[in-house]
């Protein structure tokens, strides 16, 4: 099927489209009779930026009878990853960065910092290898170093529309990271290959730049990041404590990692019906579908 020219956003509606269908053609080849086979995972290989694969809700309609099925994300163990991008594994987790500037105005983001250093100094039972940075020198000096298996920030971020390259994580006294620190020759994340979770506002997007597709996910993979979790807009503060919450919960409990961050999602759903916040939709996940991060340490 050749597509011709057209504008970014009727490109991408073609491109979900044709997604849609494909889907329905095998959740059909996988009825038997009156038993359907559960299809348990979806990952999406791609370069484009403007689809949120995690929230597609596929319709159609059959001798008149509308027949809708749930959120990707909600039905399935959901995965992206980049086109031209190899993926790399990280079997075994054992130190953690946290990254989380003192002076934030996120009032959960302290909850949060404790639960993950709590979570490392019982559960893990290795304190030595919980660690904290805040300001943009340290972040800096620490992704030249490489030293963790996870970098995980909590804090504010943003997504630049026009050049992706350019969307900012705010550190310590108002300093920004950008998707560019990432990818400067310095920064060798191919030492360690950590599992990067950016819980914070606007992390996930990809977008166009100069040379490509851009972004944290992009910058981050392509220094051979292991998996990176972002959002694809703002999350409630509340909602960003209860997903990590879960998440690790979940890793510890030895449940893959897709498997973690979809009953993640599903728990923050839970806990904010009362509301309606659509947080839980908001999470991106970029890795190898059904890849197990094993928490060393961790015995059940």
């Amino acid at each position: 099927m050749s597509i011709l020219p057209m504008t970014l956003k009727s490109h991408c509606q073609e491109l979900e489209l044709i997604f849609i269908i494909e889907y329905f053609q095998i959740v059909s080849k996988n009825f038997t009779g009156n038993t359907k086979e559960k299809i348990t995972s979806i990952q999406v290989i791609s370069d484009e930026p403007c689809i949120p694969w995690e929230i597609i809700k596929p319709t159609r309609e059959i001798d008149g009878v509308s027949e809708s099925a749930g959120y990707f994300c909600e039905e399935h163990k959901m995965t992206r990853w980049l086109t031209g991008v190899d993926i790399v594994n990280k079997p075994t987790i054992k130190s953690i960065k946290i990254v989380r500037p003192n002076d934030t105005n996120l009032k959960k983001s302290k909850d949060e910092e404790d639960f993950l250093k709590k979570f490392w100094d019982n559960e893990m039972k290795s304190p030595g290898n919980f660690s904290k940075d805040s300001t943009l020198e340290q972040v800096t000096a620490s992704l030249e170093k490489s030293d963790f298996d996870i970098l995980h920030f909590t804090t504010h971020g943003a997504h630049n529309q026009q050049l992706a390259s350019l969307s900012e994580i705010v550190l310590e006294k108002g300093k920004v990271l950008t998707p560019t620190d990432i990818t400067r020759p310095e920064v060798r994340l191919q030492k360690s290959n950590p599992l990067v979770i950016l819980n914070a506002c606007q992390t996930g997007n990809l977008g166009y730049v100069l040379t490509g597709i851009g972004g944290w996910s992009q910058s981050f993979l392509s220094k051979k990041a292991s998996g990176f979790i972002g959002t694809l807009w703002s999350v409630s503060d509340e909602s960003a404590l209860n997903f990590t919450e879960s998440l690790y919960e979940n890793l510890k409990n030895k449940k893959s990692l897709d498997e973690s961050v979809r009953k993640a999602r599903l728990d923050v759903k839970n806990k904010a019906q009362s509301t309606g916040d659509p947080s839980w939709l908001a999470y991106s996940l970029y890795a190898q579908p059904n890849a197990k991060f094993e928490l060393e340490g961790v015995s059940n």
